[in-house]
């Protein structure tokens, strides 16, 4: 069986958040493809070919990984901790897309490496925006091989 490319990893437990996510990325372009992780170790397991995943070998990482902050079992900085020391996503653009306004949760993030950090707006429209926003910006730099990726902070509200 062939490899499927997969452009966006989605950490998300929230059905309505999910829901609303693959919504808007459906909107903006039907050919993008979600891999969904419904807890972070989910999204290790996904990314390591580990678990459940075992059997998927070395595919295509992601073009970008959209993680939420408060996922079960390791949380959304955990994950992204684990991604960045082990070095196992080093190009892969991380955006943590969270209900957290909290100051120390955007400095660890950043602290961590992340490459953005959206507070998901409360009205479903700000929060298809803020989606379509965040694949806009990141989705085509990710296809250029070599593209410089940098941090970036973007609040929806």
């Amino acid at each position: 069986m062939t490899p499927v490319s997969v452009d966006v990893l989605l950490v998300e437990d929230d059905p309505a958040a999910r829901e609303l996510t693959l919504r808007a990325l459906r909107r903006l372009d039907h050919s993008i493809t979600v891999q969904l992780a419904f807890t972070g170790l989910e999204a290790l397991e996904y990314l390591t070919s580990r678990g459940s995943f075992a059997r998927r070998g070395t595919l295509p990482r992601p073009k970008l990984i959209l993680l939420d902050l408060q996922v079960p079992f390791l949380n959304g900085l955990e994950v992204l901790q684990f991604l960045r020391d082990e070095a196992s996503c080093p190009e892969t653009p991380i955006v943590l897309f969270t209900s957290s306004e909290d100051p120390k949760d955007i400095k660890m993030a950043y602290d961590n490496g992340v490459n953005a950090y959206v507070v998901k707006p409360t009205s479903a429209s700000k929060f298809a925006a803020a989606v379509t926003g965040i694949a806009k910006f990141w989705l085509p730099p990710a296809v250029r091989a070599g593209a410089d990726l940098g941090q970036r902070r973007v609040v929806a509200s």
